[in-house]
């Protein structure tokens, strides 16, 4: 999750956790990420249907991502017209 890992600086300098633990944290994350997506993408590439669908299923997944941001977008909308 992109956006976790974006914010997640700000709100352990806010909450002053030590540096040397965020920063091992931090390293075991990013390496479990790397080789985690890369190693799923290696399996997935396998698989026949994800190979000759990889188009419709990237635009899906980028499609279910933004259906949060589009829902609290409208709620927002509708709470400032309301009040």
């Amino acid at each position: 999750m992109p956006i976790v890992r974006t914010f997640t600086p700000i709100v352990v300098g806010a909450s002053h956790m030590h540096y040397r633990t965020f920063l091992i944290y931090n390293v075991i994350g990013g390496t479990l990420w790397g080789c985690g997506v890369t190693t799923l993408g290696y399996f997935l590439g396998q698989i026949a249907f994800v190979k000759s669908n990889i188009e419709l299923i990237l635009i899906g997944i980028v499609v279910v991502s933004v259906i949060p941001i589009a829902i609290e977008l409208l709620r927002g909308r509708r709470r400032a017209h309301r009040g």
